[in-house]
């Protein structure tokens, strides 16, 4: 159960550098307890205190849409997007949850996205035609700045995320290729929700059952303040 609050967050205690370098995706549930928030809440995210120019965040604006900030900038300046999907929240404490999933394609010059929301395709955008372009995201340099989950983890150690989700999280994986579309549907449609486990390329799966393990064994997260379960599941 995330709050809107920047002192309470989840540090996975993993450097996202090598997997931000390369093709990449992510999946969760999300049950805002408001679609369209007046302060812009950080799903998930990393950025570097020491380097203004290397960031990587999700956040809901207060239209209903994500954004995703992704800035990679090889220690100097960079490449720099902001991904506008269209509106999938709508206002207020939504009743259900939804499943987001994310892909990120290095295949060409610009890194391209895939954004979904129960399981179907939402349309994006990219503001002022900004593109990262893959070398830069090949240079991504976190400098050992670990990723949050409900919020922005600027710093390796157990310090508060910056920014902070105001609703529910759950089955938040990551995955170190380029979901594809037929692998998301699977996903959202065999189960709500569905075990990831043994999943191609799973490299992060925390299920929040009670807990902070990370099920891919790849890096338990630890508690950041205070970070609460909730009974209420997809």
């Amino acid at each position: 159960d995330g709050d809107i609050s920047s002192s309470n967050s989840v540090n996975t205690q993993y450097d996202p550098q090598t997997l931000l370098r390369s093709a990449h995706s992510w999946s969760m549930w999300l049950k805002p307890d408001d679609g369209r928030p007046s302060v812009l809440p950080v799903i998930f995210g990393q950025s570097n205190v020491n380097d203004t120019t290397e960031q990587y965040y999700l956040m809901i604006q207060s239209t209903g849409a994500l954004r995703l900030v992704h800035y990679s900038g090889t220690g100097s300046l960079g490449s720099l997007s902001f991904v506008d999907t269209a509106v999938i929240f709508s206002d207020g404490a939504q009743s259900d949850f939804t499943h987001i999933a994310i892909a990120a394609d290095y295949s060409s010059t610009d890194v391209d996205w895939a954004f979904y929301a129960n399981g179907s395709v939402v349309s994006h955008s990219f503001l002022a035609n900004f593109k990262v372009t893959v070398s830069s995201a090949n240079g991504y340099l976190s400098s050992g700045n670990t990723l949050g989950i409900d919020g922005r983890q600027s710093n390796p150690v157990n310090t508060a995320a910056i920014g902070g989700f105001d609703g529910l999280i759950d089955e938040f994986a990551a995955f170190t290729k380029t979901l594809s579309s037929s692998e998301v549907t699977a996903i959202y449609n065999s189960g709500t929700p569905t075990d990831l486990t043994g999943h191609d390329g799973l490299e992060l799966y925390y299920r929040f059952e009670d807990n902070l393990t990370d099920t891919a064994g790849t890096s338990d997260g630890a508690a950041v303040g205070s970070v609460t379960f909730s009974s209420t599941t997809p």
